[in-house]
């Protein structure tokens, strides 16, 4: 087993993380030297959401604006996507079987975080990452004294160009490199 840490970044249609579906992961495993070793993107067909108390089964639901910012559609996740279950089993196959993940980062960790550990707790019989869930964007309100925080506006900072700006690889590129500048002190 290689020791890395890794990036996690996921697409949601919506804030509510047991209403709103989880349309994308990715993940990037990377090495002391920021060279990526392996990546993970998949979309997830929509997926029953937990049951309410008097309510029937129903699907996970996607916000029209949380779609069009994401550049995706219902269509196209369920046409290309994989079902929730296998997806889930994929990520913690990788984190159990393939890799030893020291450190785990996301850019505004607690949103992903509470959205995986819904699927992992629904999905993945209660697995959770490994190790610490690191956030840069913490990191950046530590070392920094700017006007927002978000992913878009570090990245300008920076001069870190996202060429695939709200889909969940791209933005494991762009934390990647907001990464290295935060770590190195620039």
């Amino acid at each position: 087993m290689s020791k890395v840490r890794a990036i996690v970044d996921i697409e949601t249609g919506g804030f509510s993380k047991t209403k709103n579906g989880v349309m994308e992961i990715g993940l990037m495993l990377f090495d002391e030297n920021y060279e990526i070793i392996g990546t993970f993107q998949t979309y997830i067909k929509p997926y029953l959401r937990p049951q309410e108390e008097g309510k029937g089964e129903e699907l996970v639901s996607y916000k029209d604006d949380a779609l069009k910012v994401n550049g995706l559609s219902v269509e196209l996740i369920e046409e290309k996507g994989f079902d929730v279950e296998e997806v889930i089993n994929d990520l913690v196959h990788i984190f159990k079987d393939d890799f030893e993940v020291s450190e785990i980062f996301a850019h505004n960790s607690k949103f992903d975080e509470s959205f995986l550990n819904v699927l992992f707790d629904r999905f993945g019989h209660g697995f959770r990452f490994p190790c610490k869930m690191s956030c840069t964007q913490s990191l950046a309100k530590e070392k920094l004294k700017v006007e927002s925080y978000s992913l878009e506006k570090l990245c300008e900072y920076f001069g870190i160009v996202n060429k695939n700006a709200h889909s969940s690889i791209g933005d494991c590129e762009a934390t990647l490199e907001l990464l290295k500048e935060l770590e190195n002190g620039k």
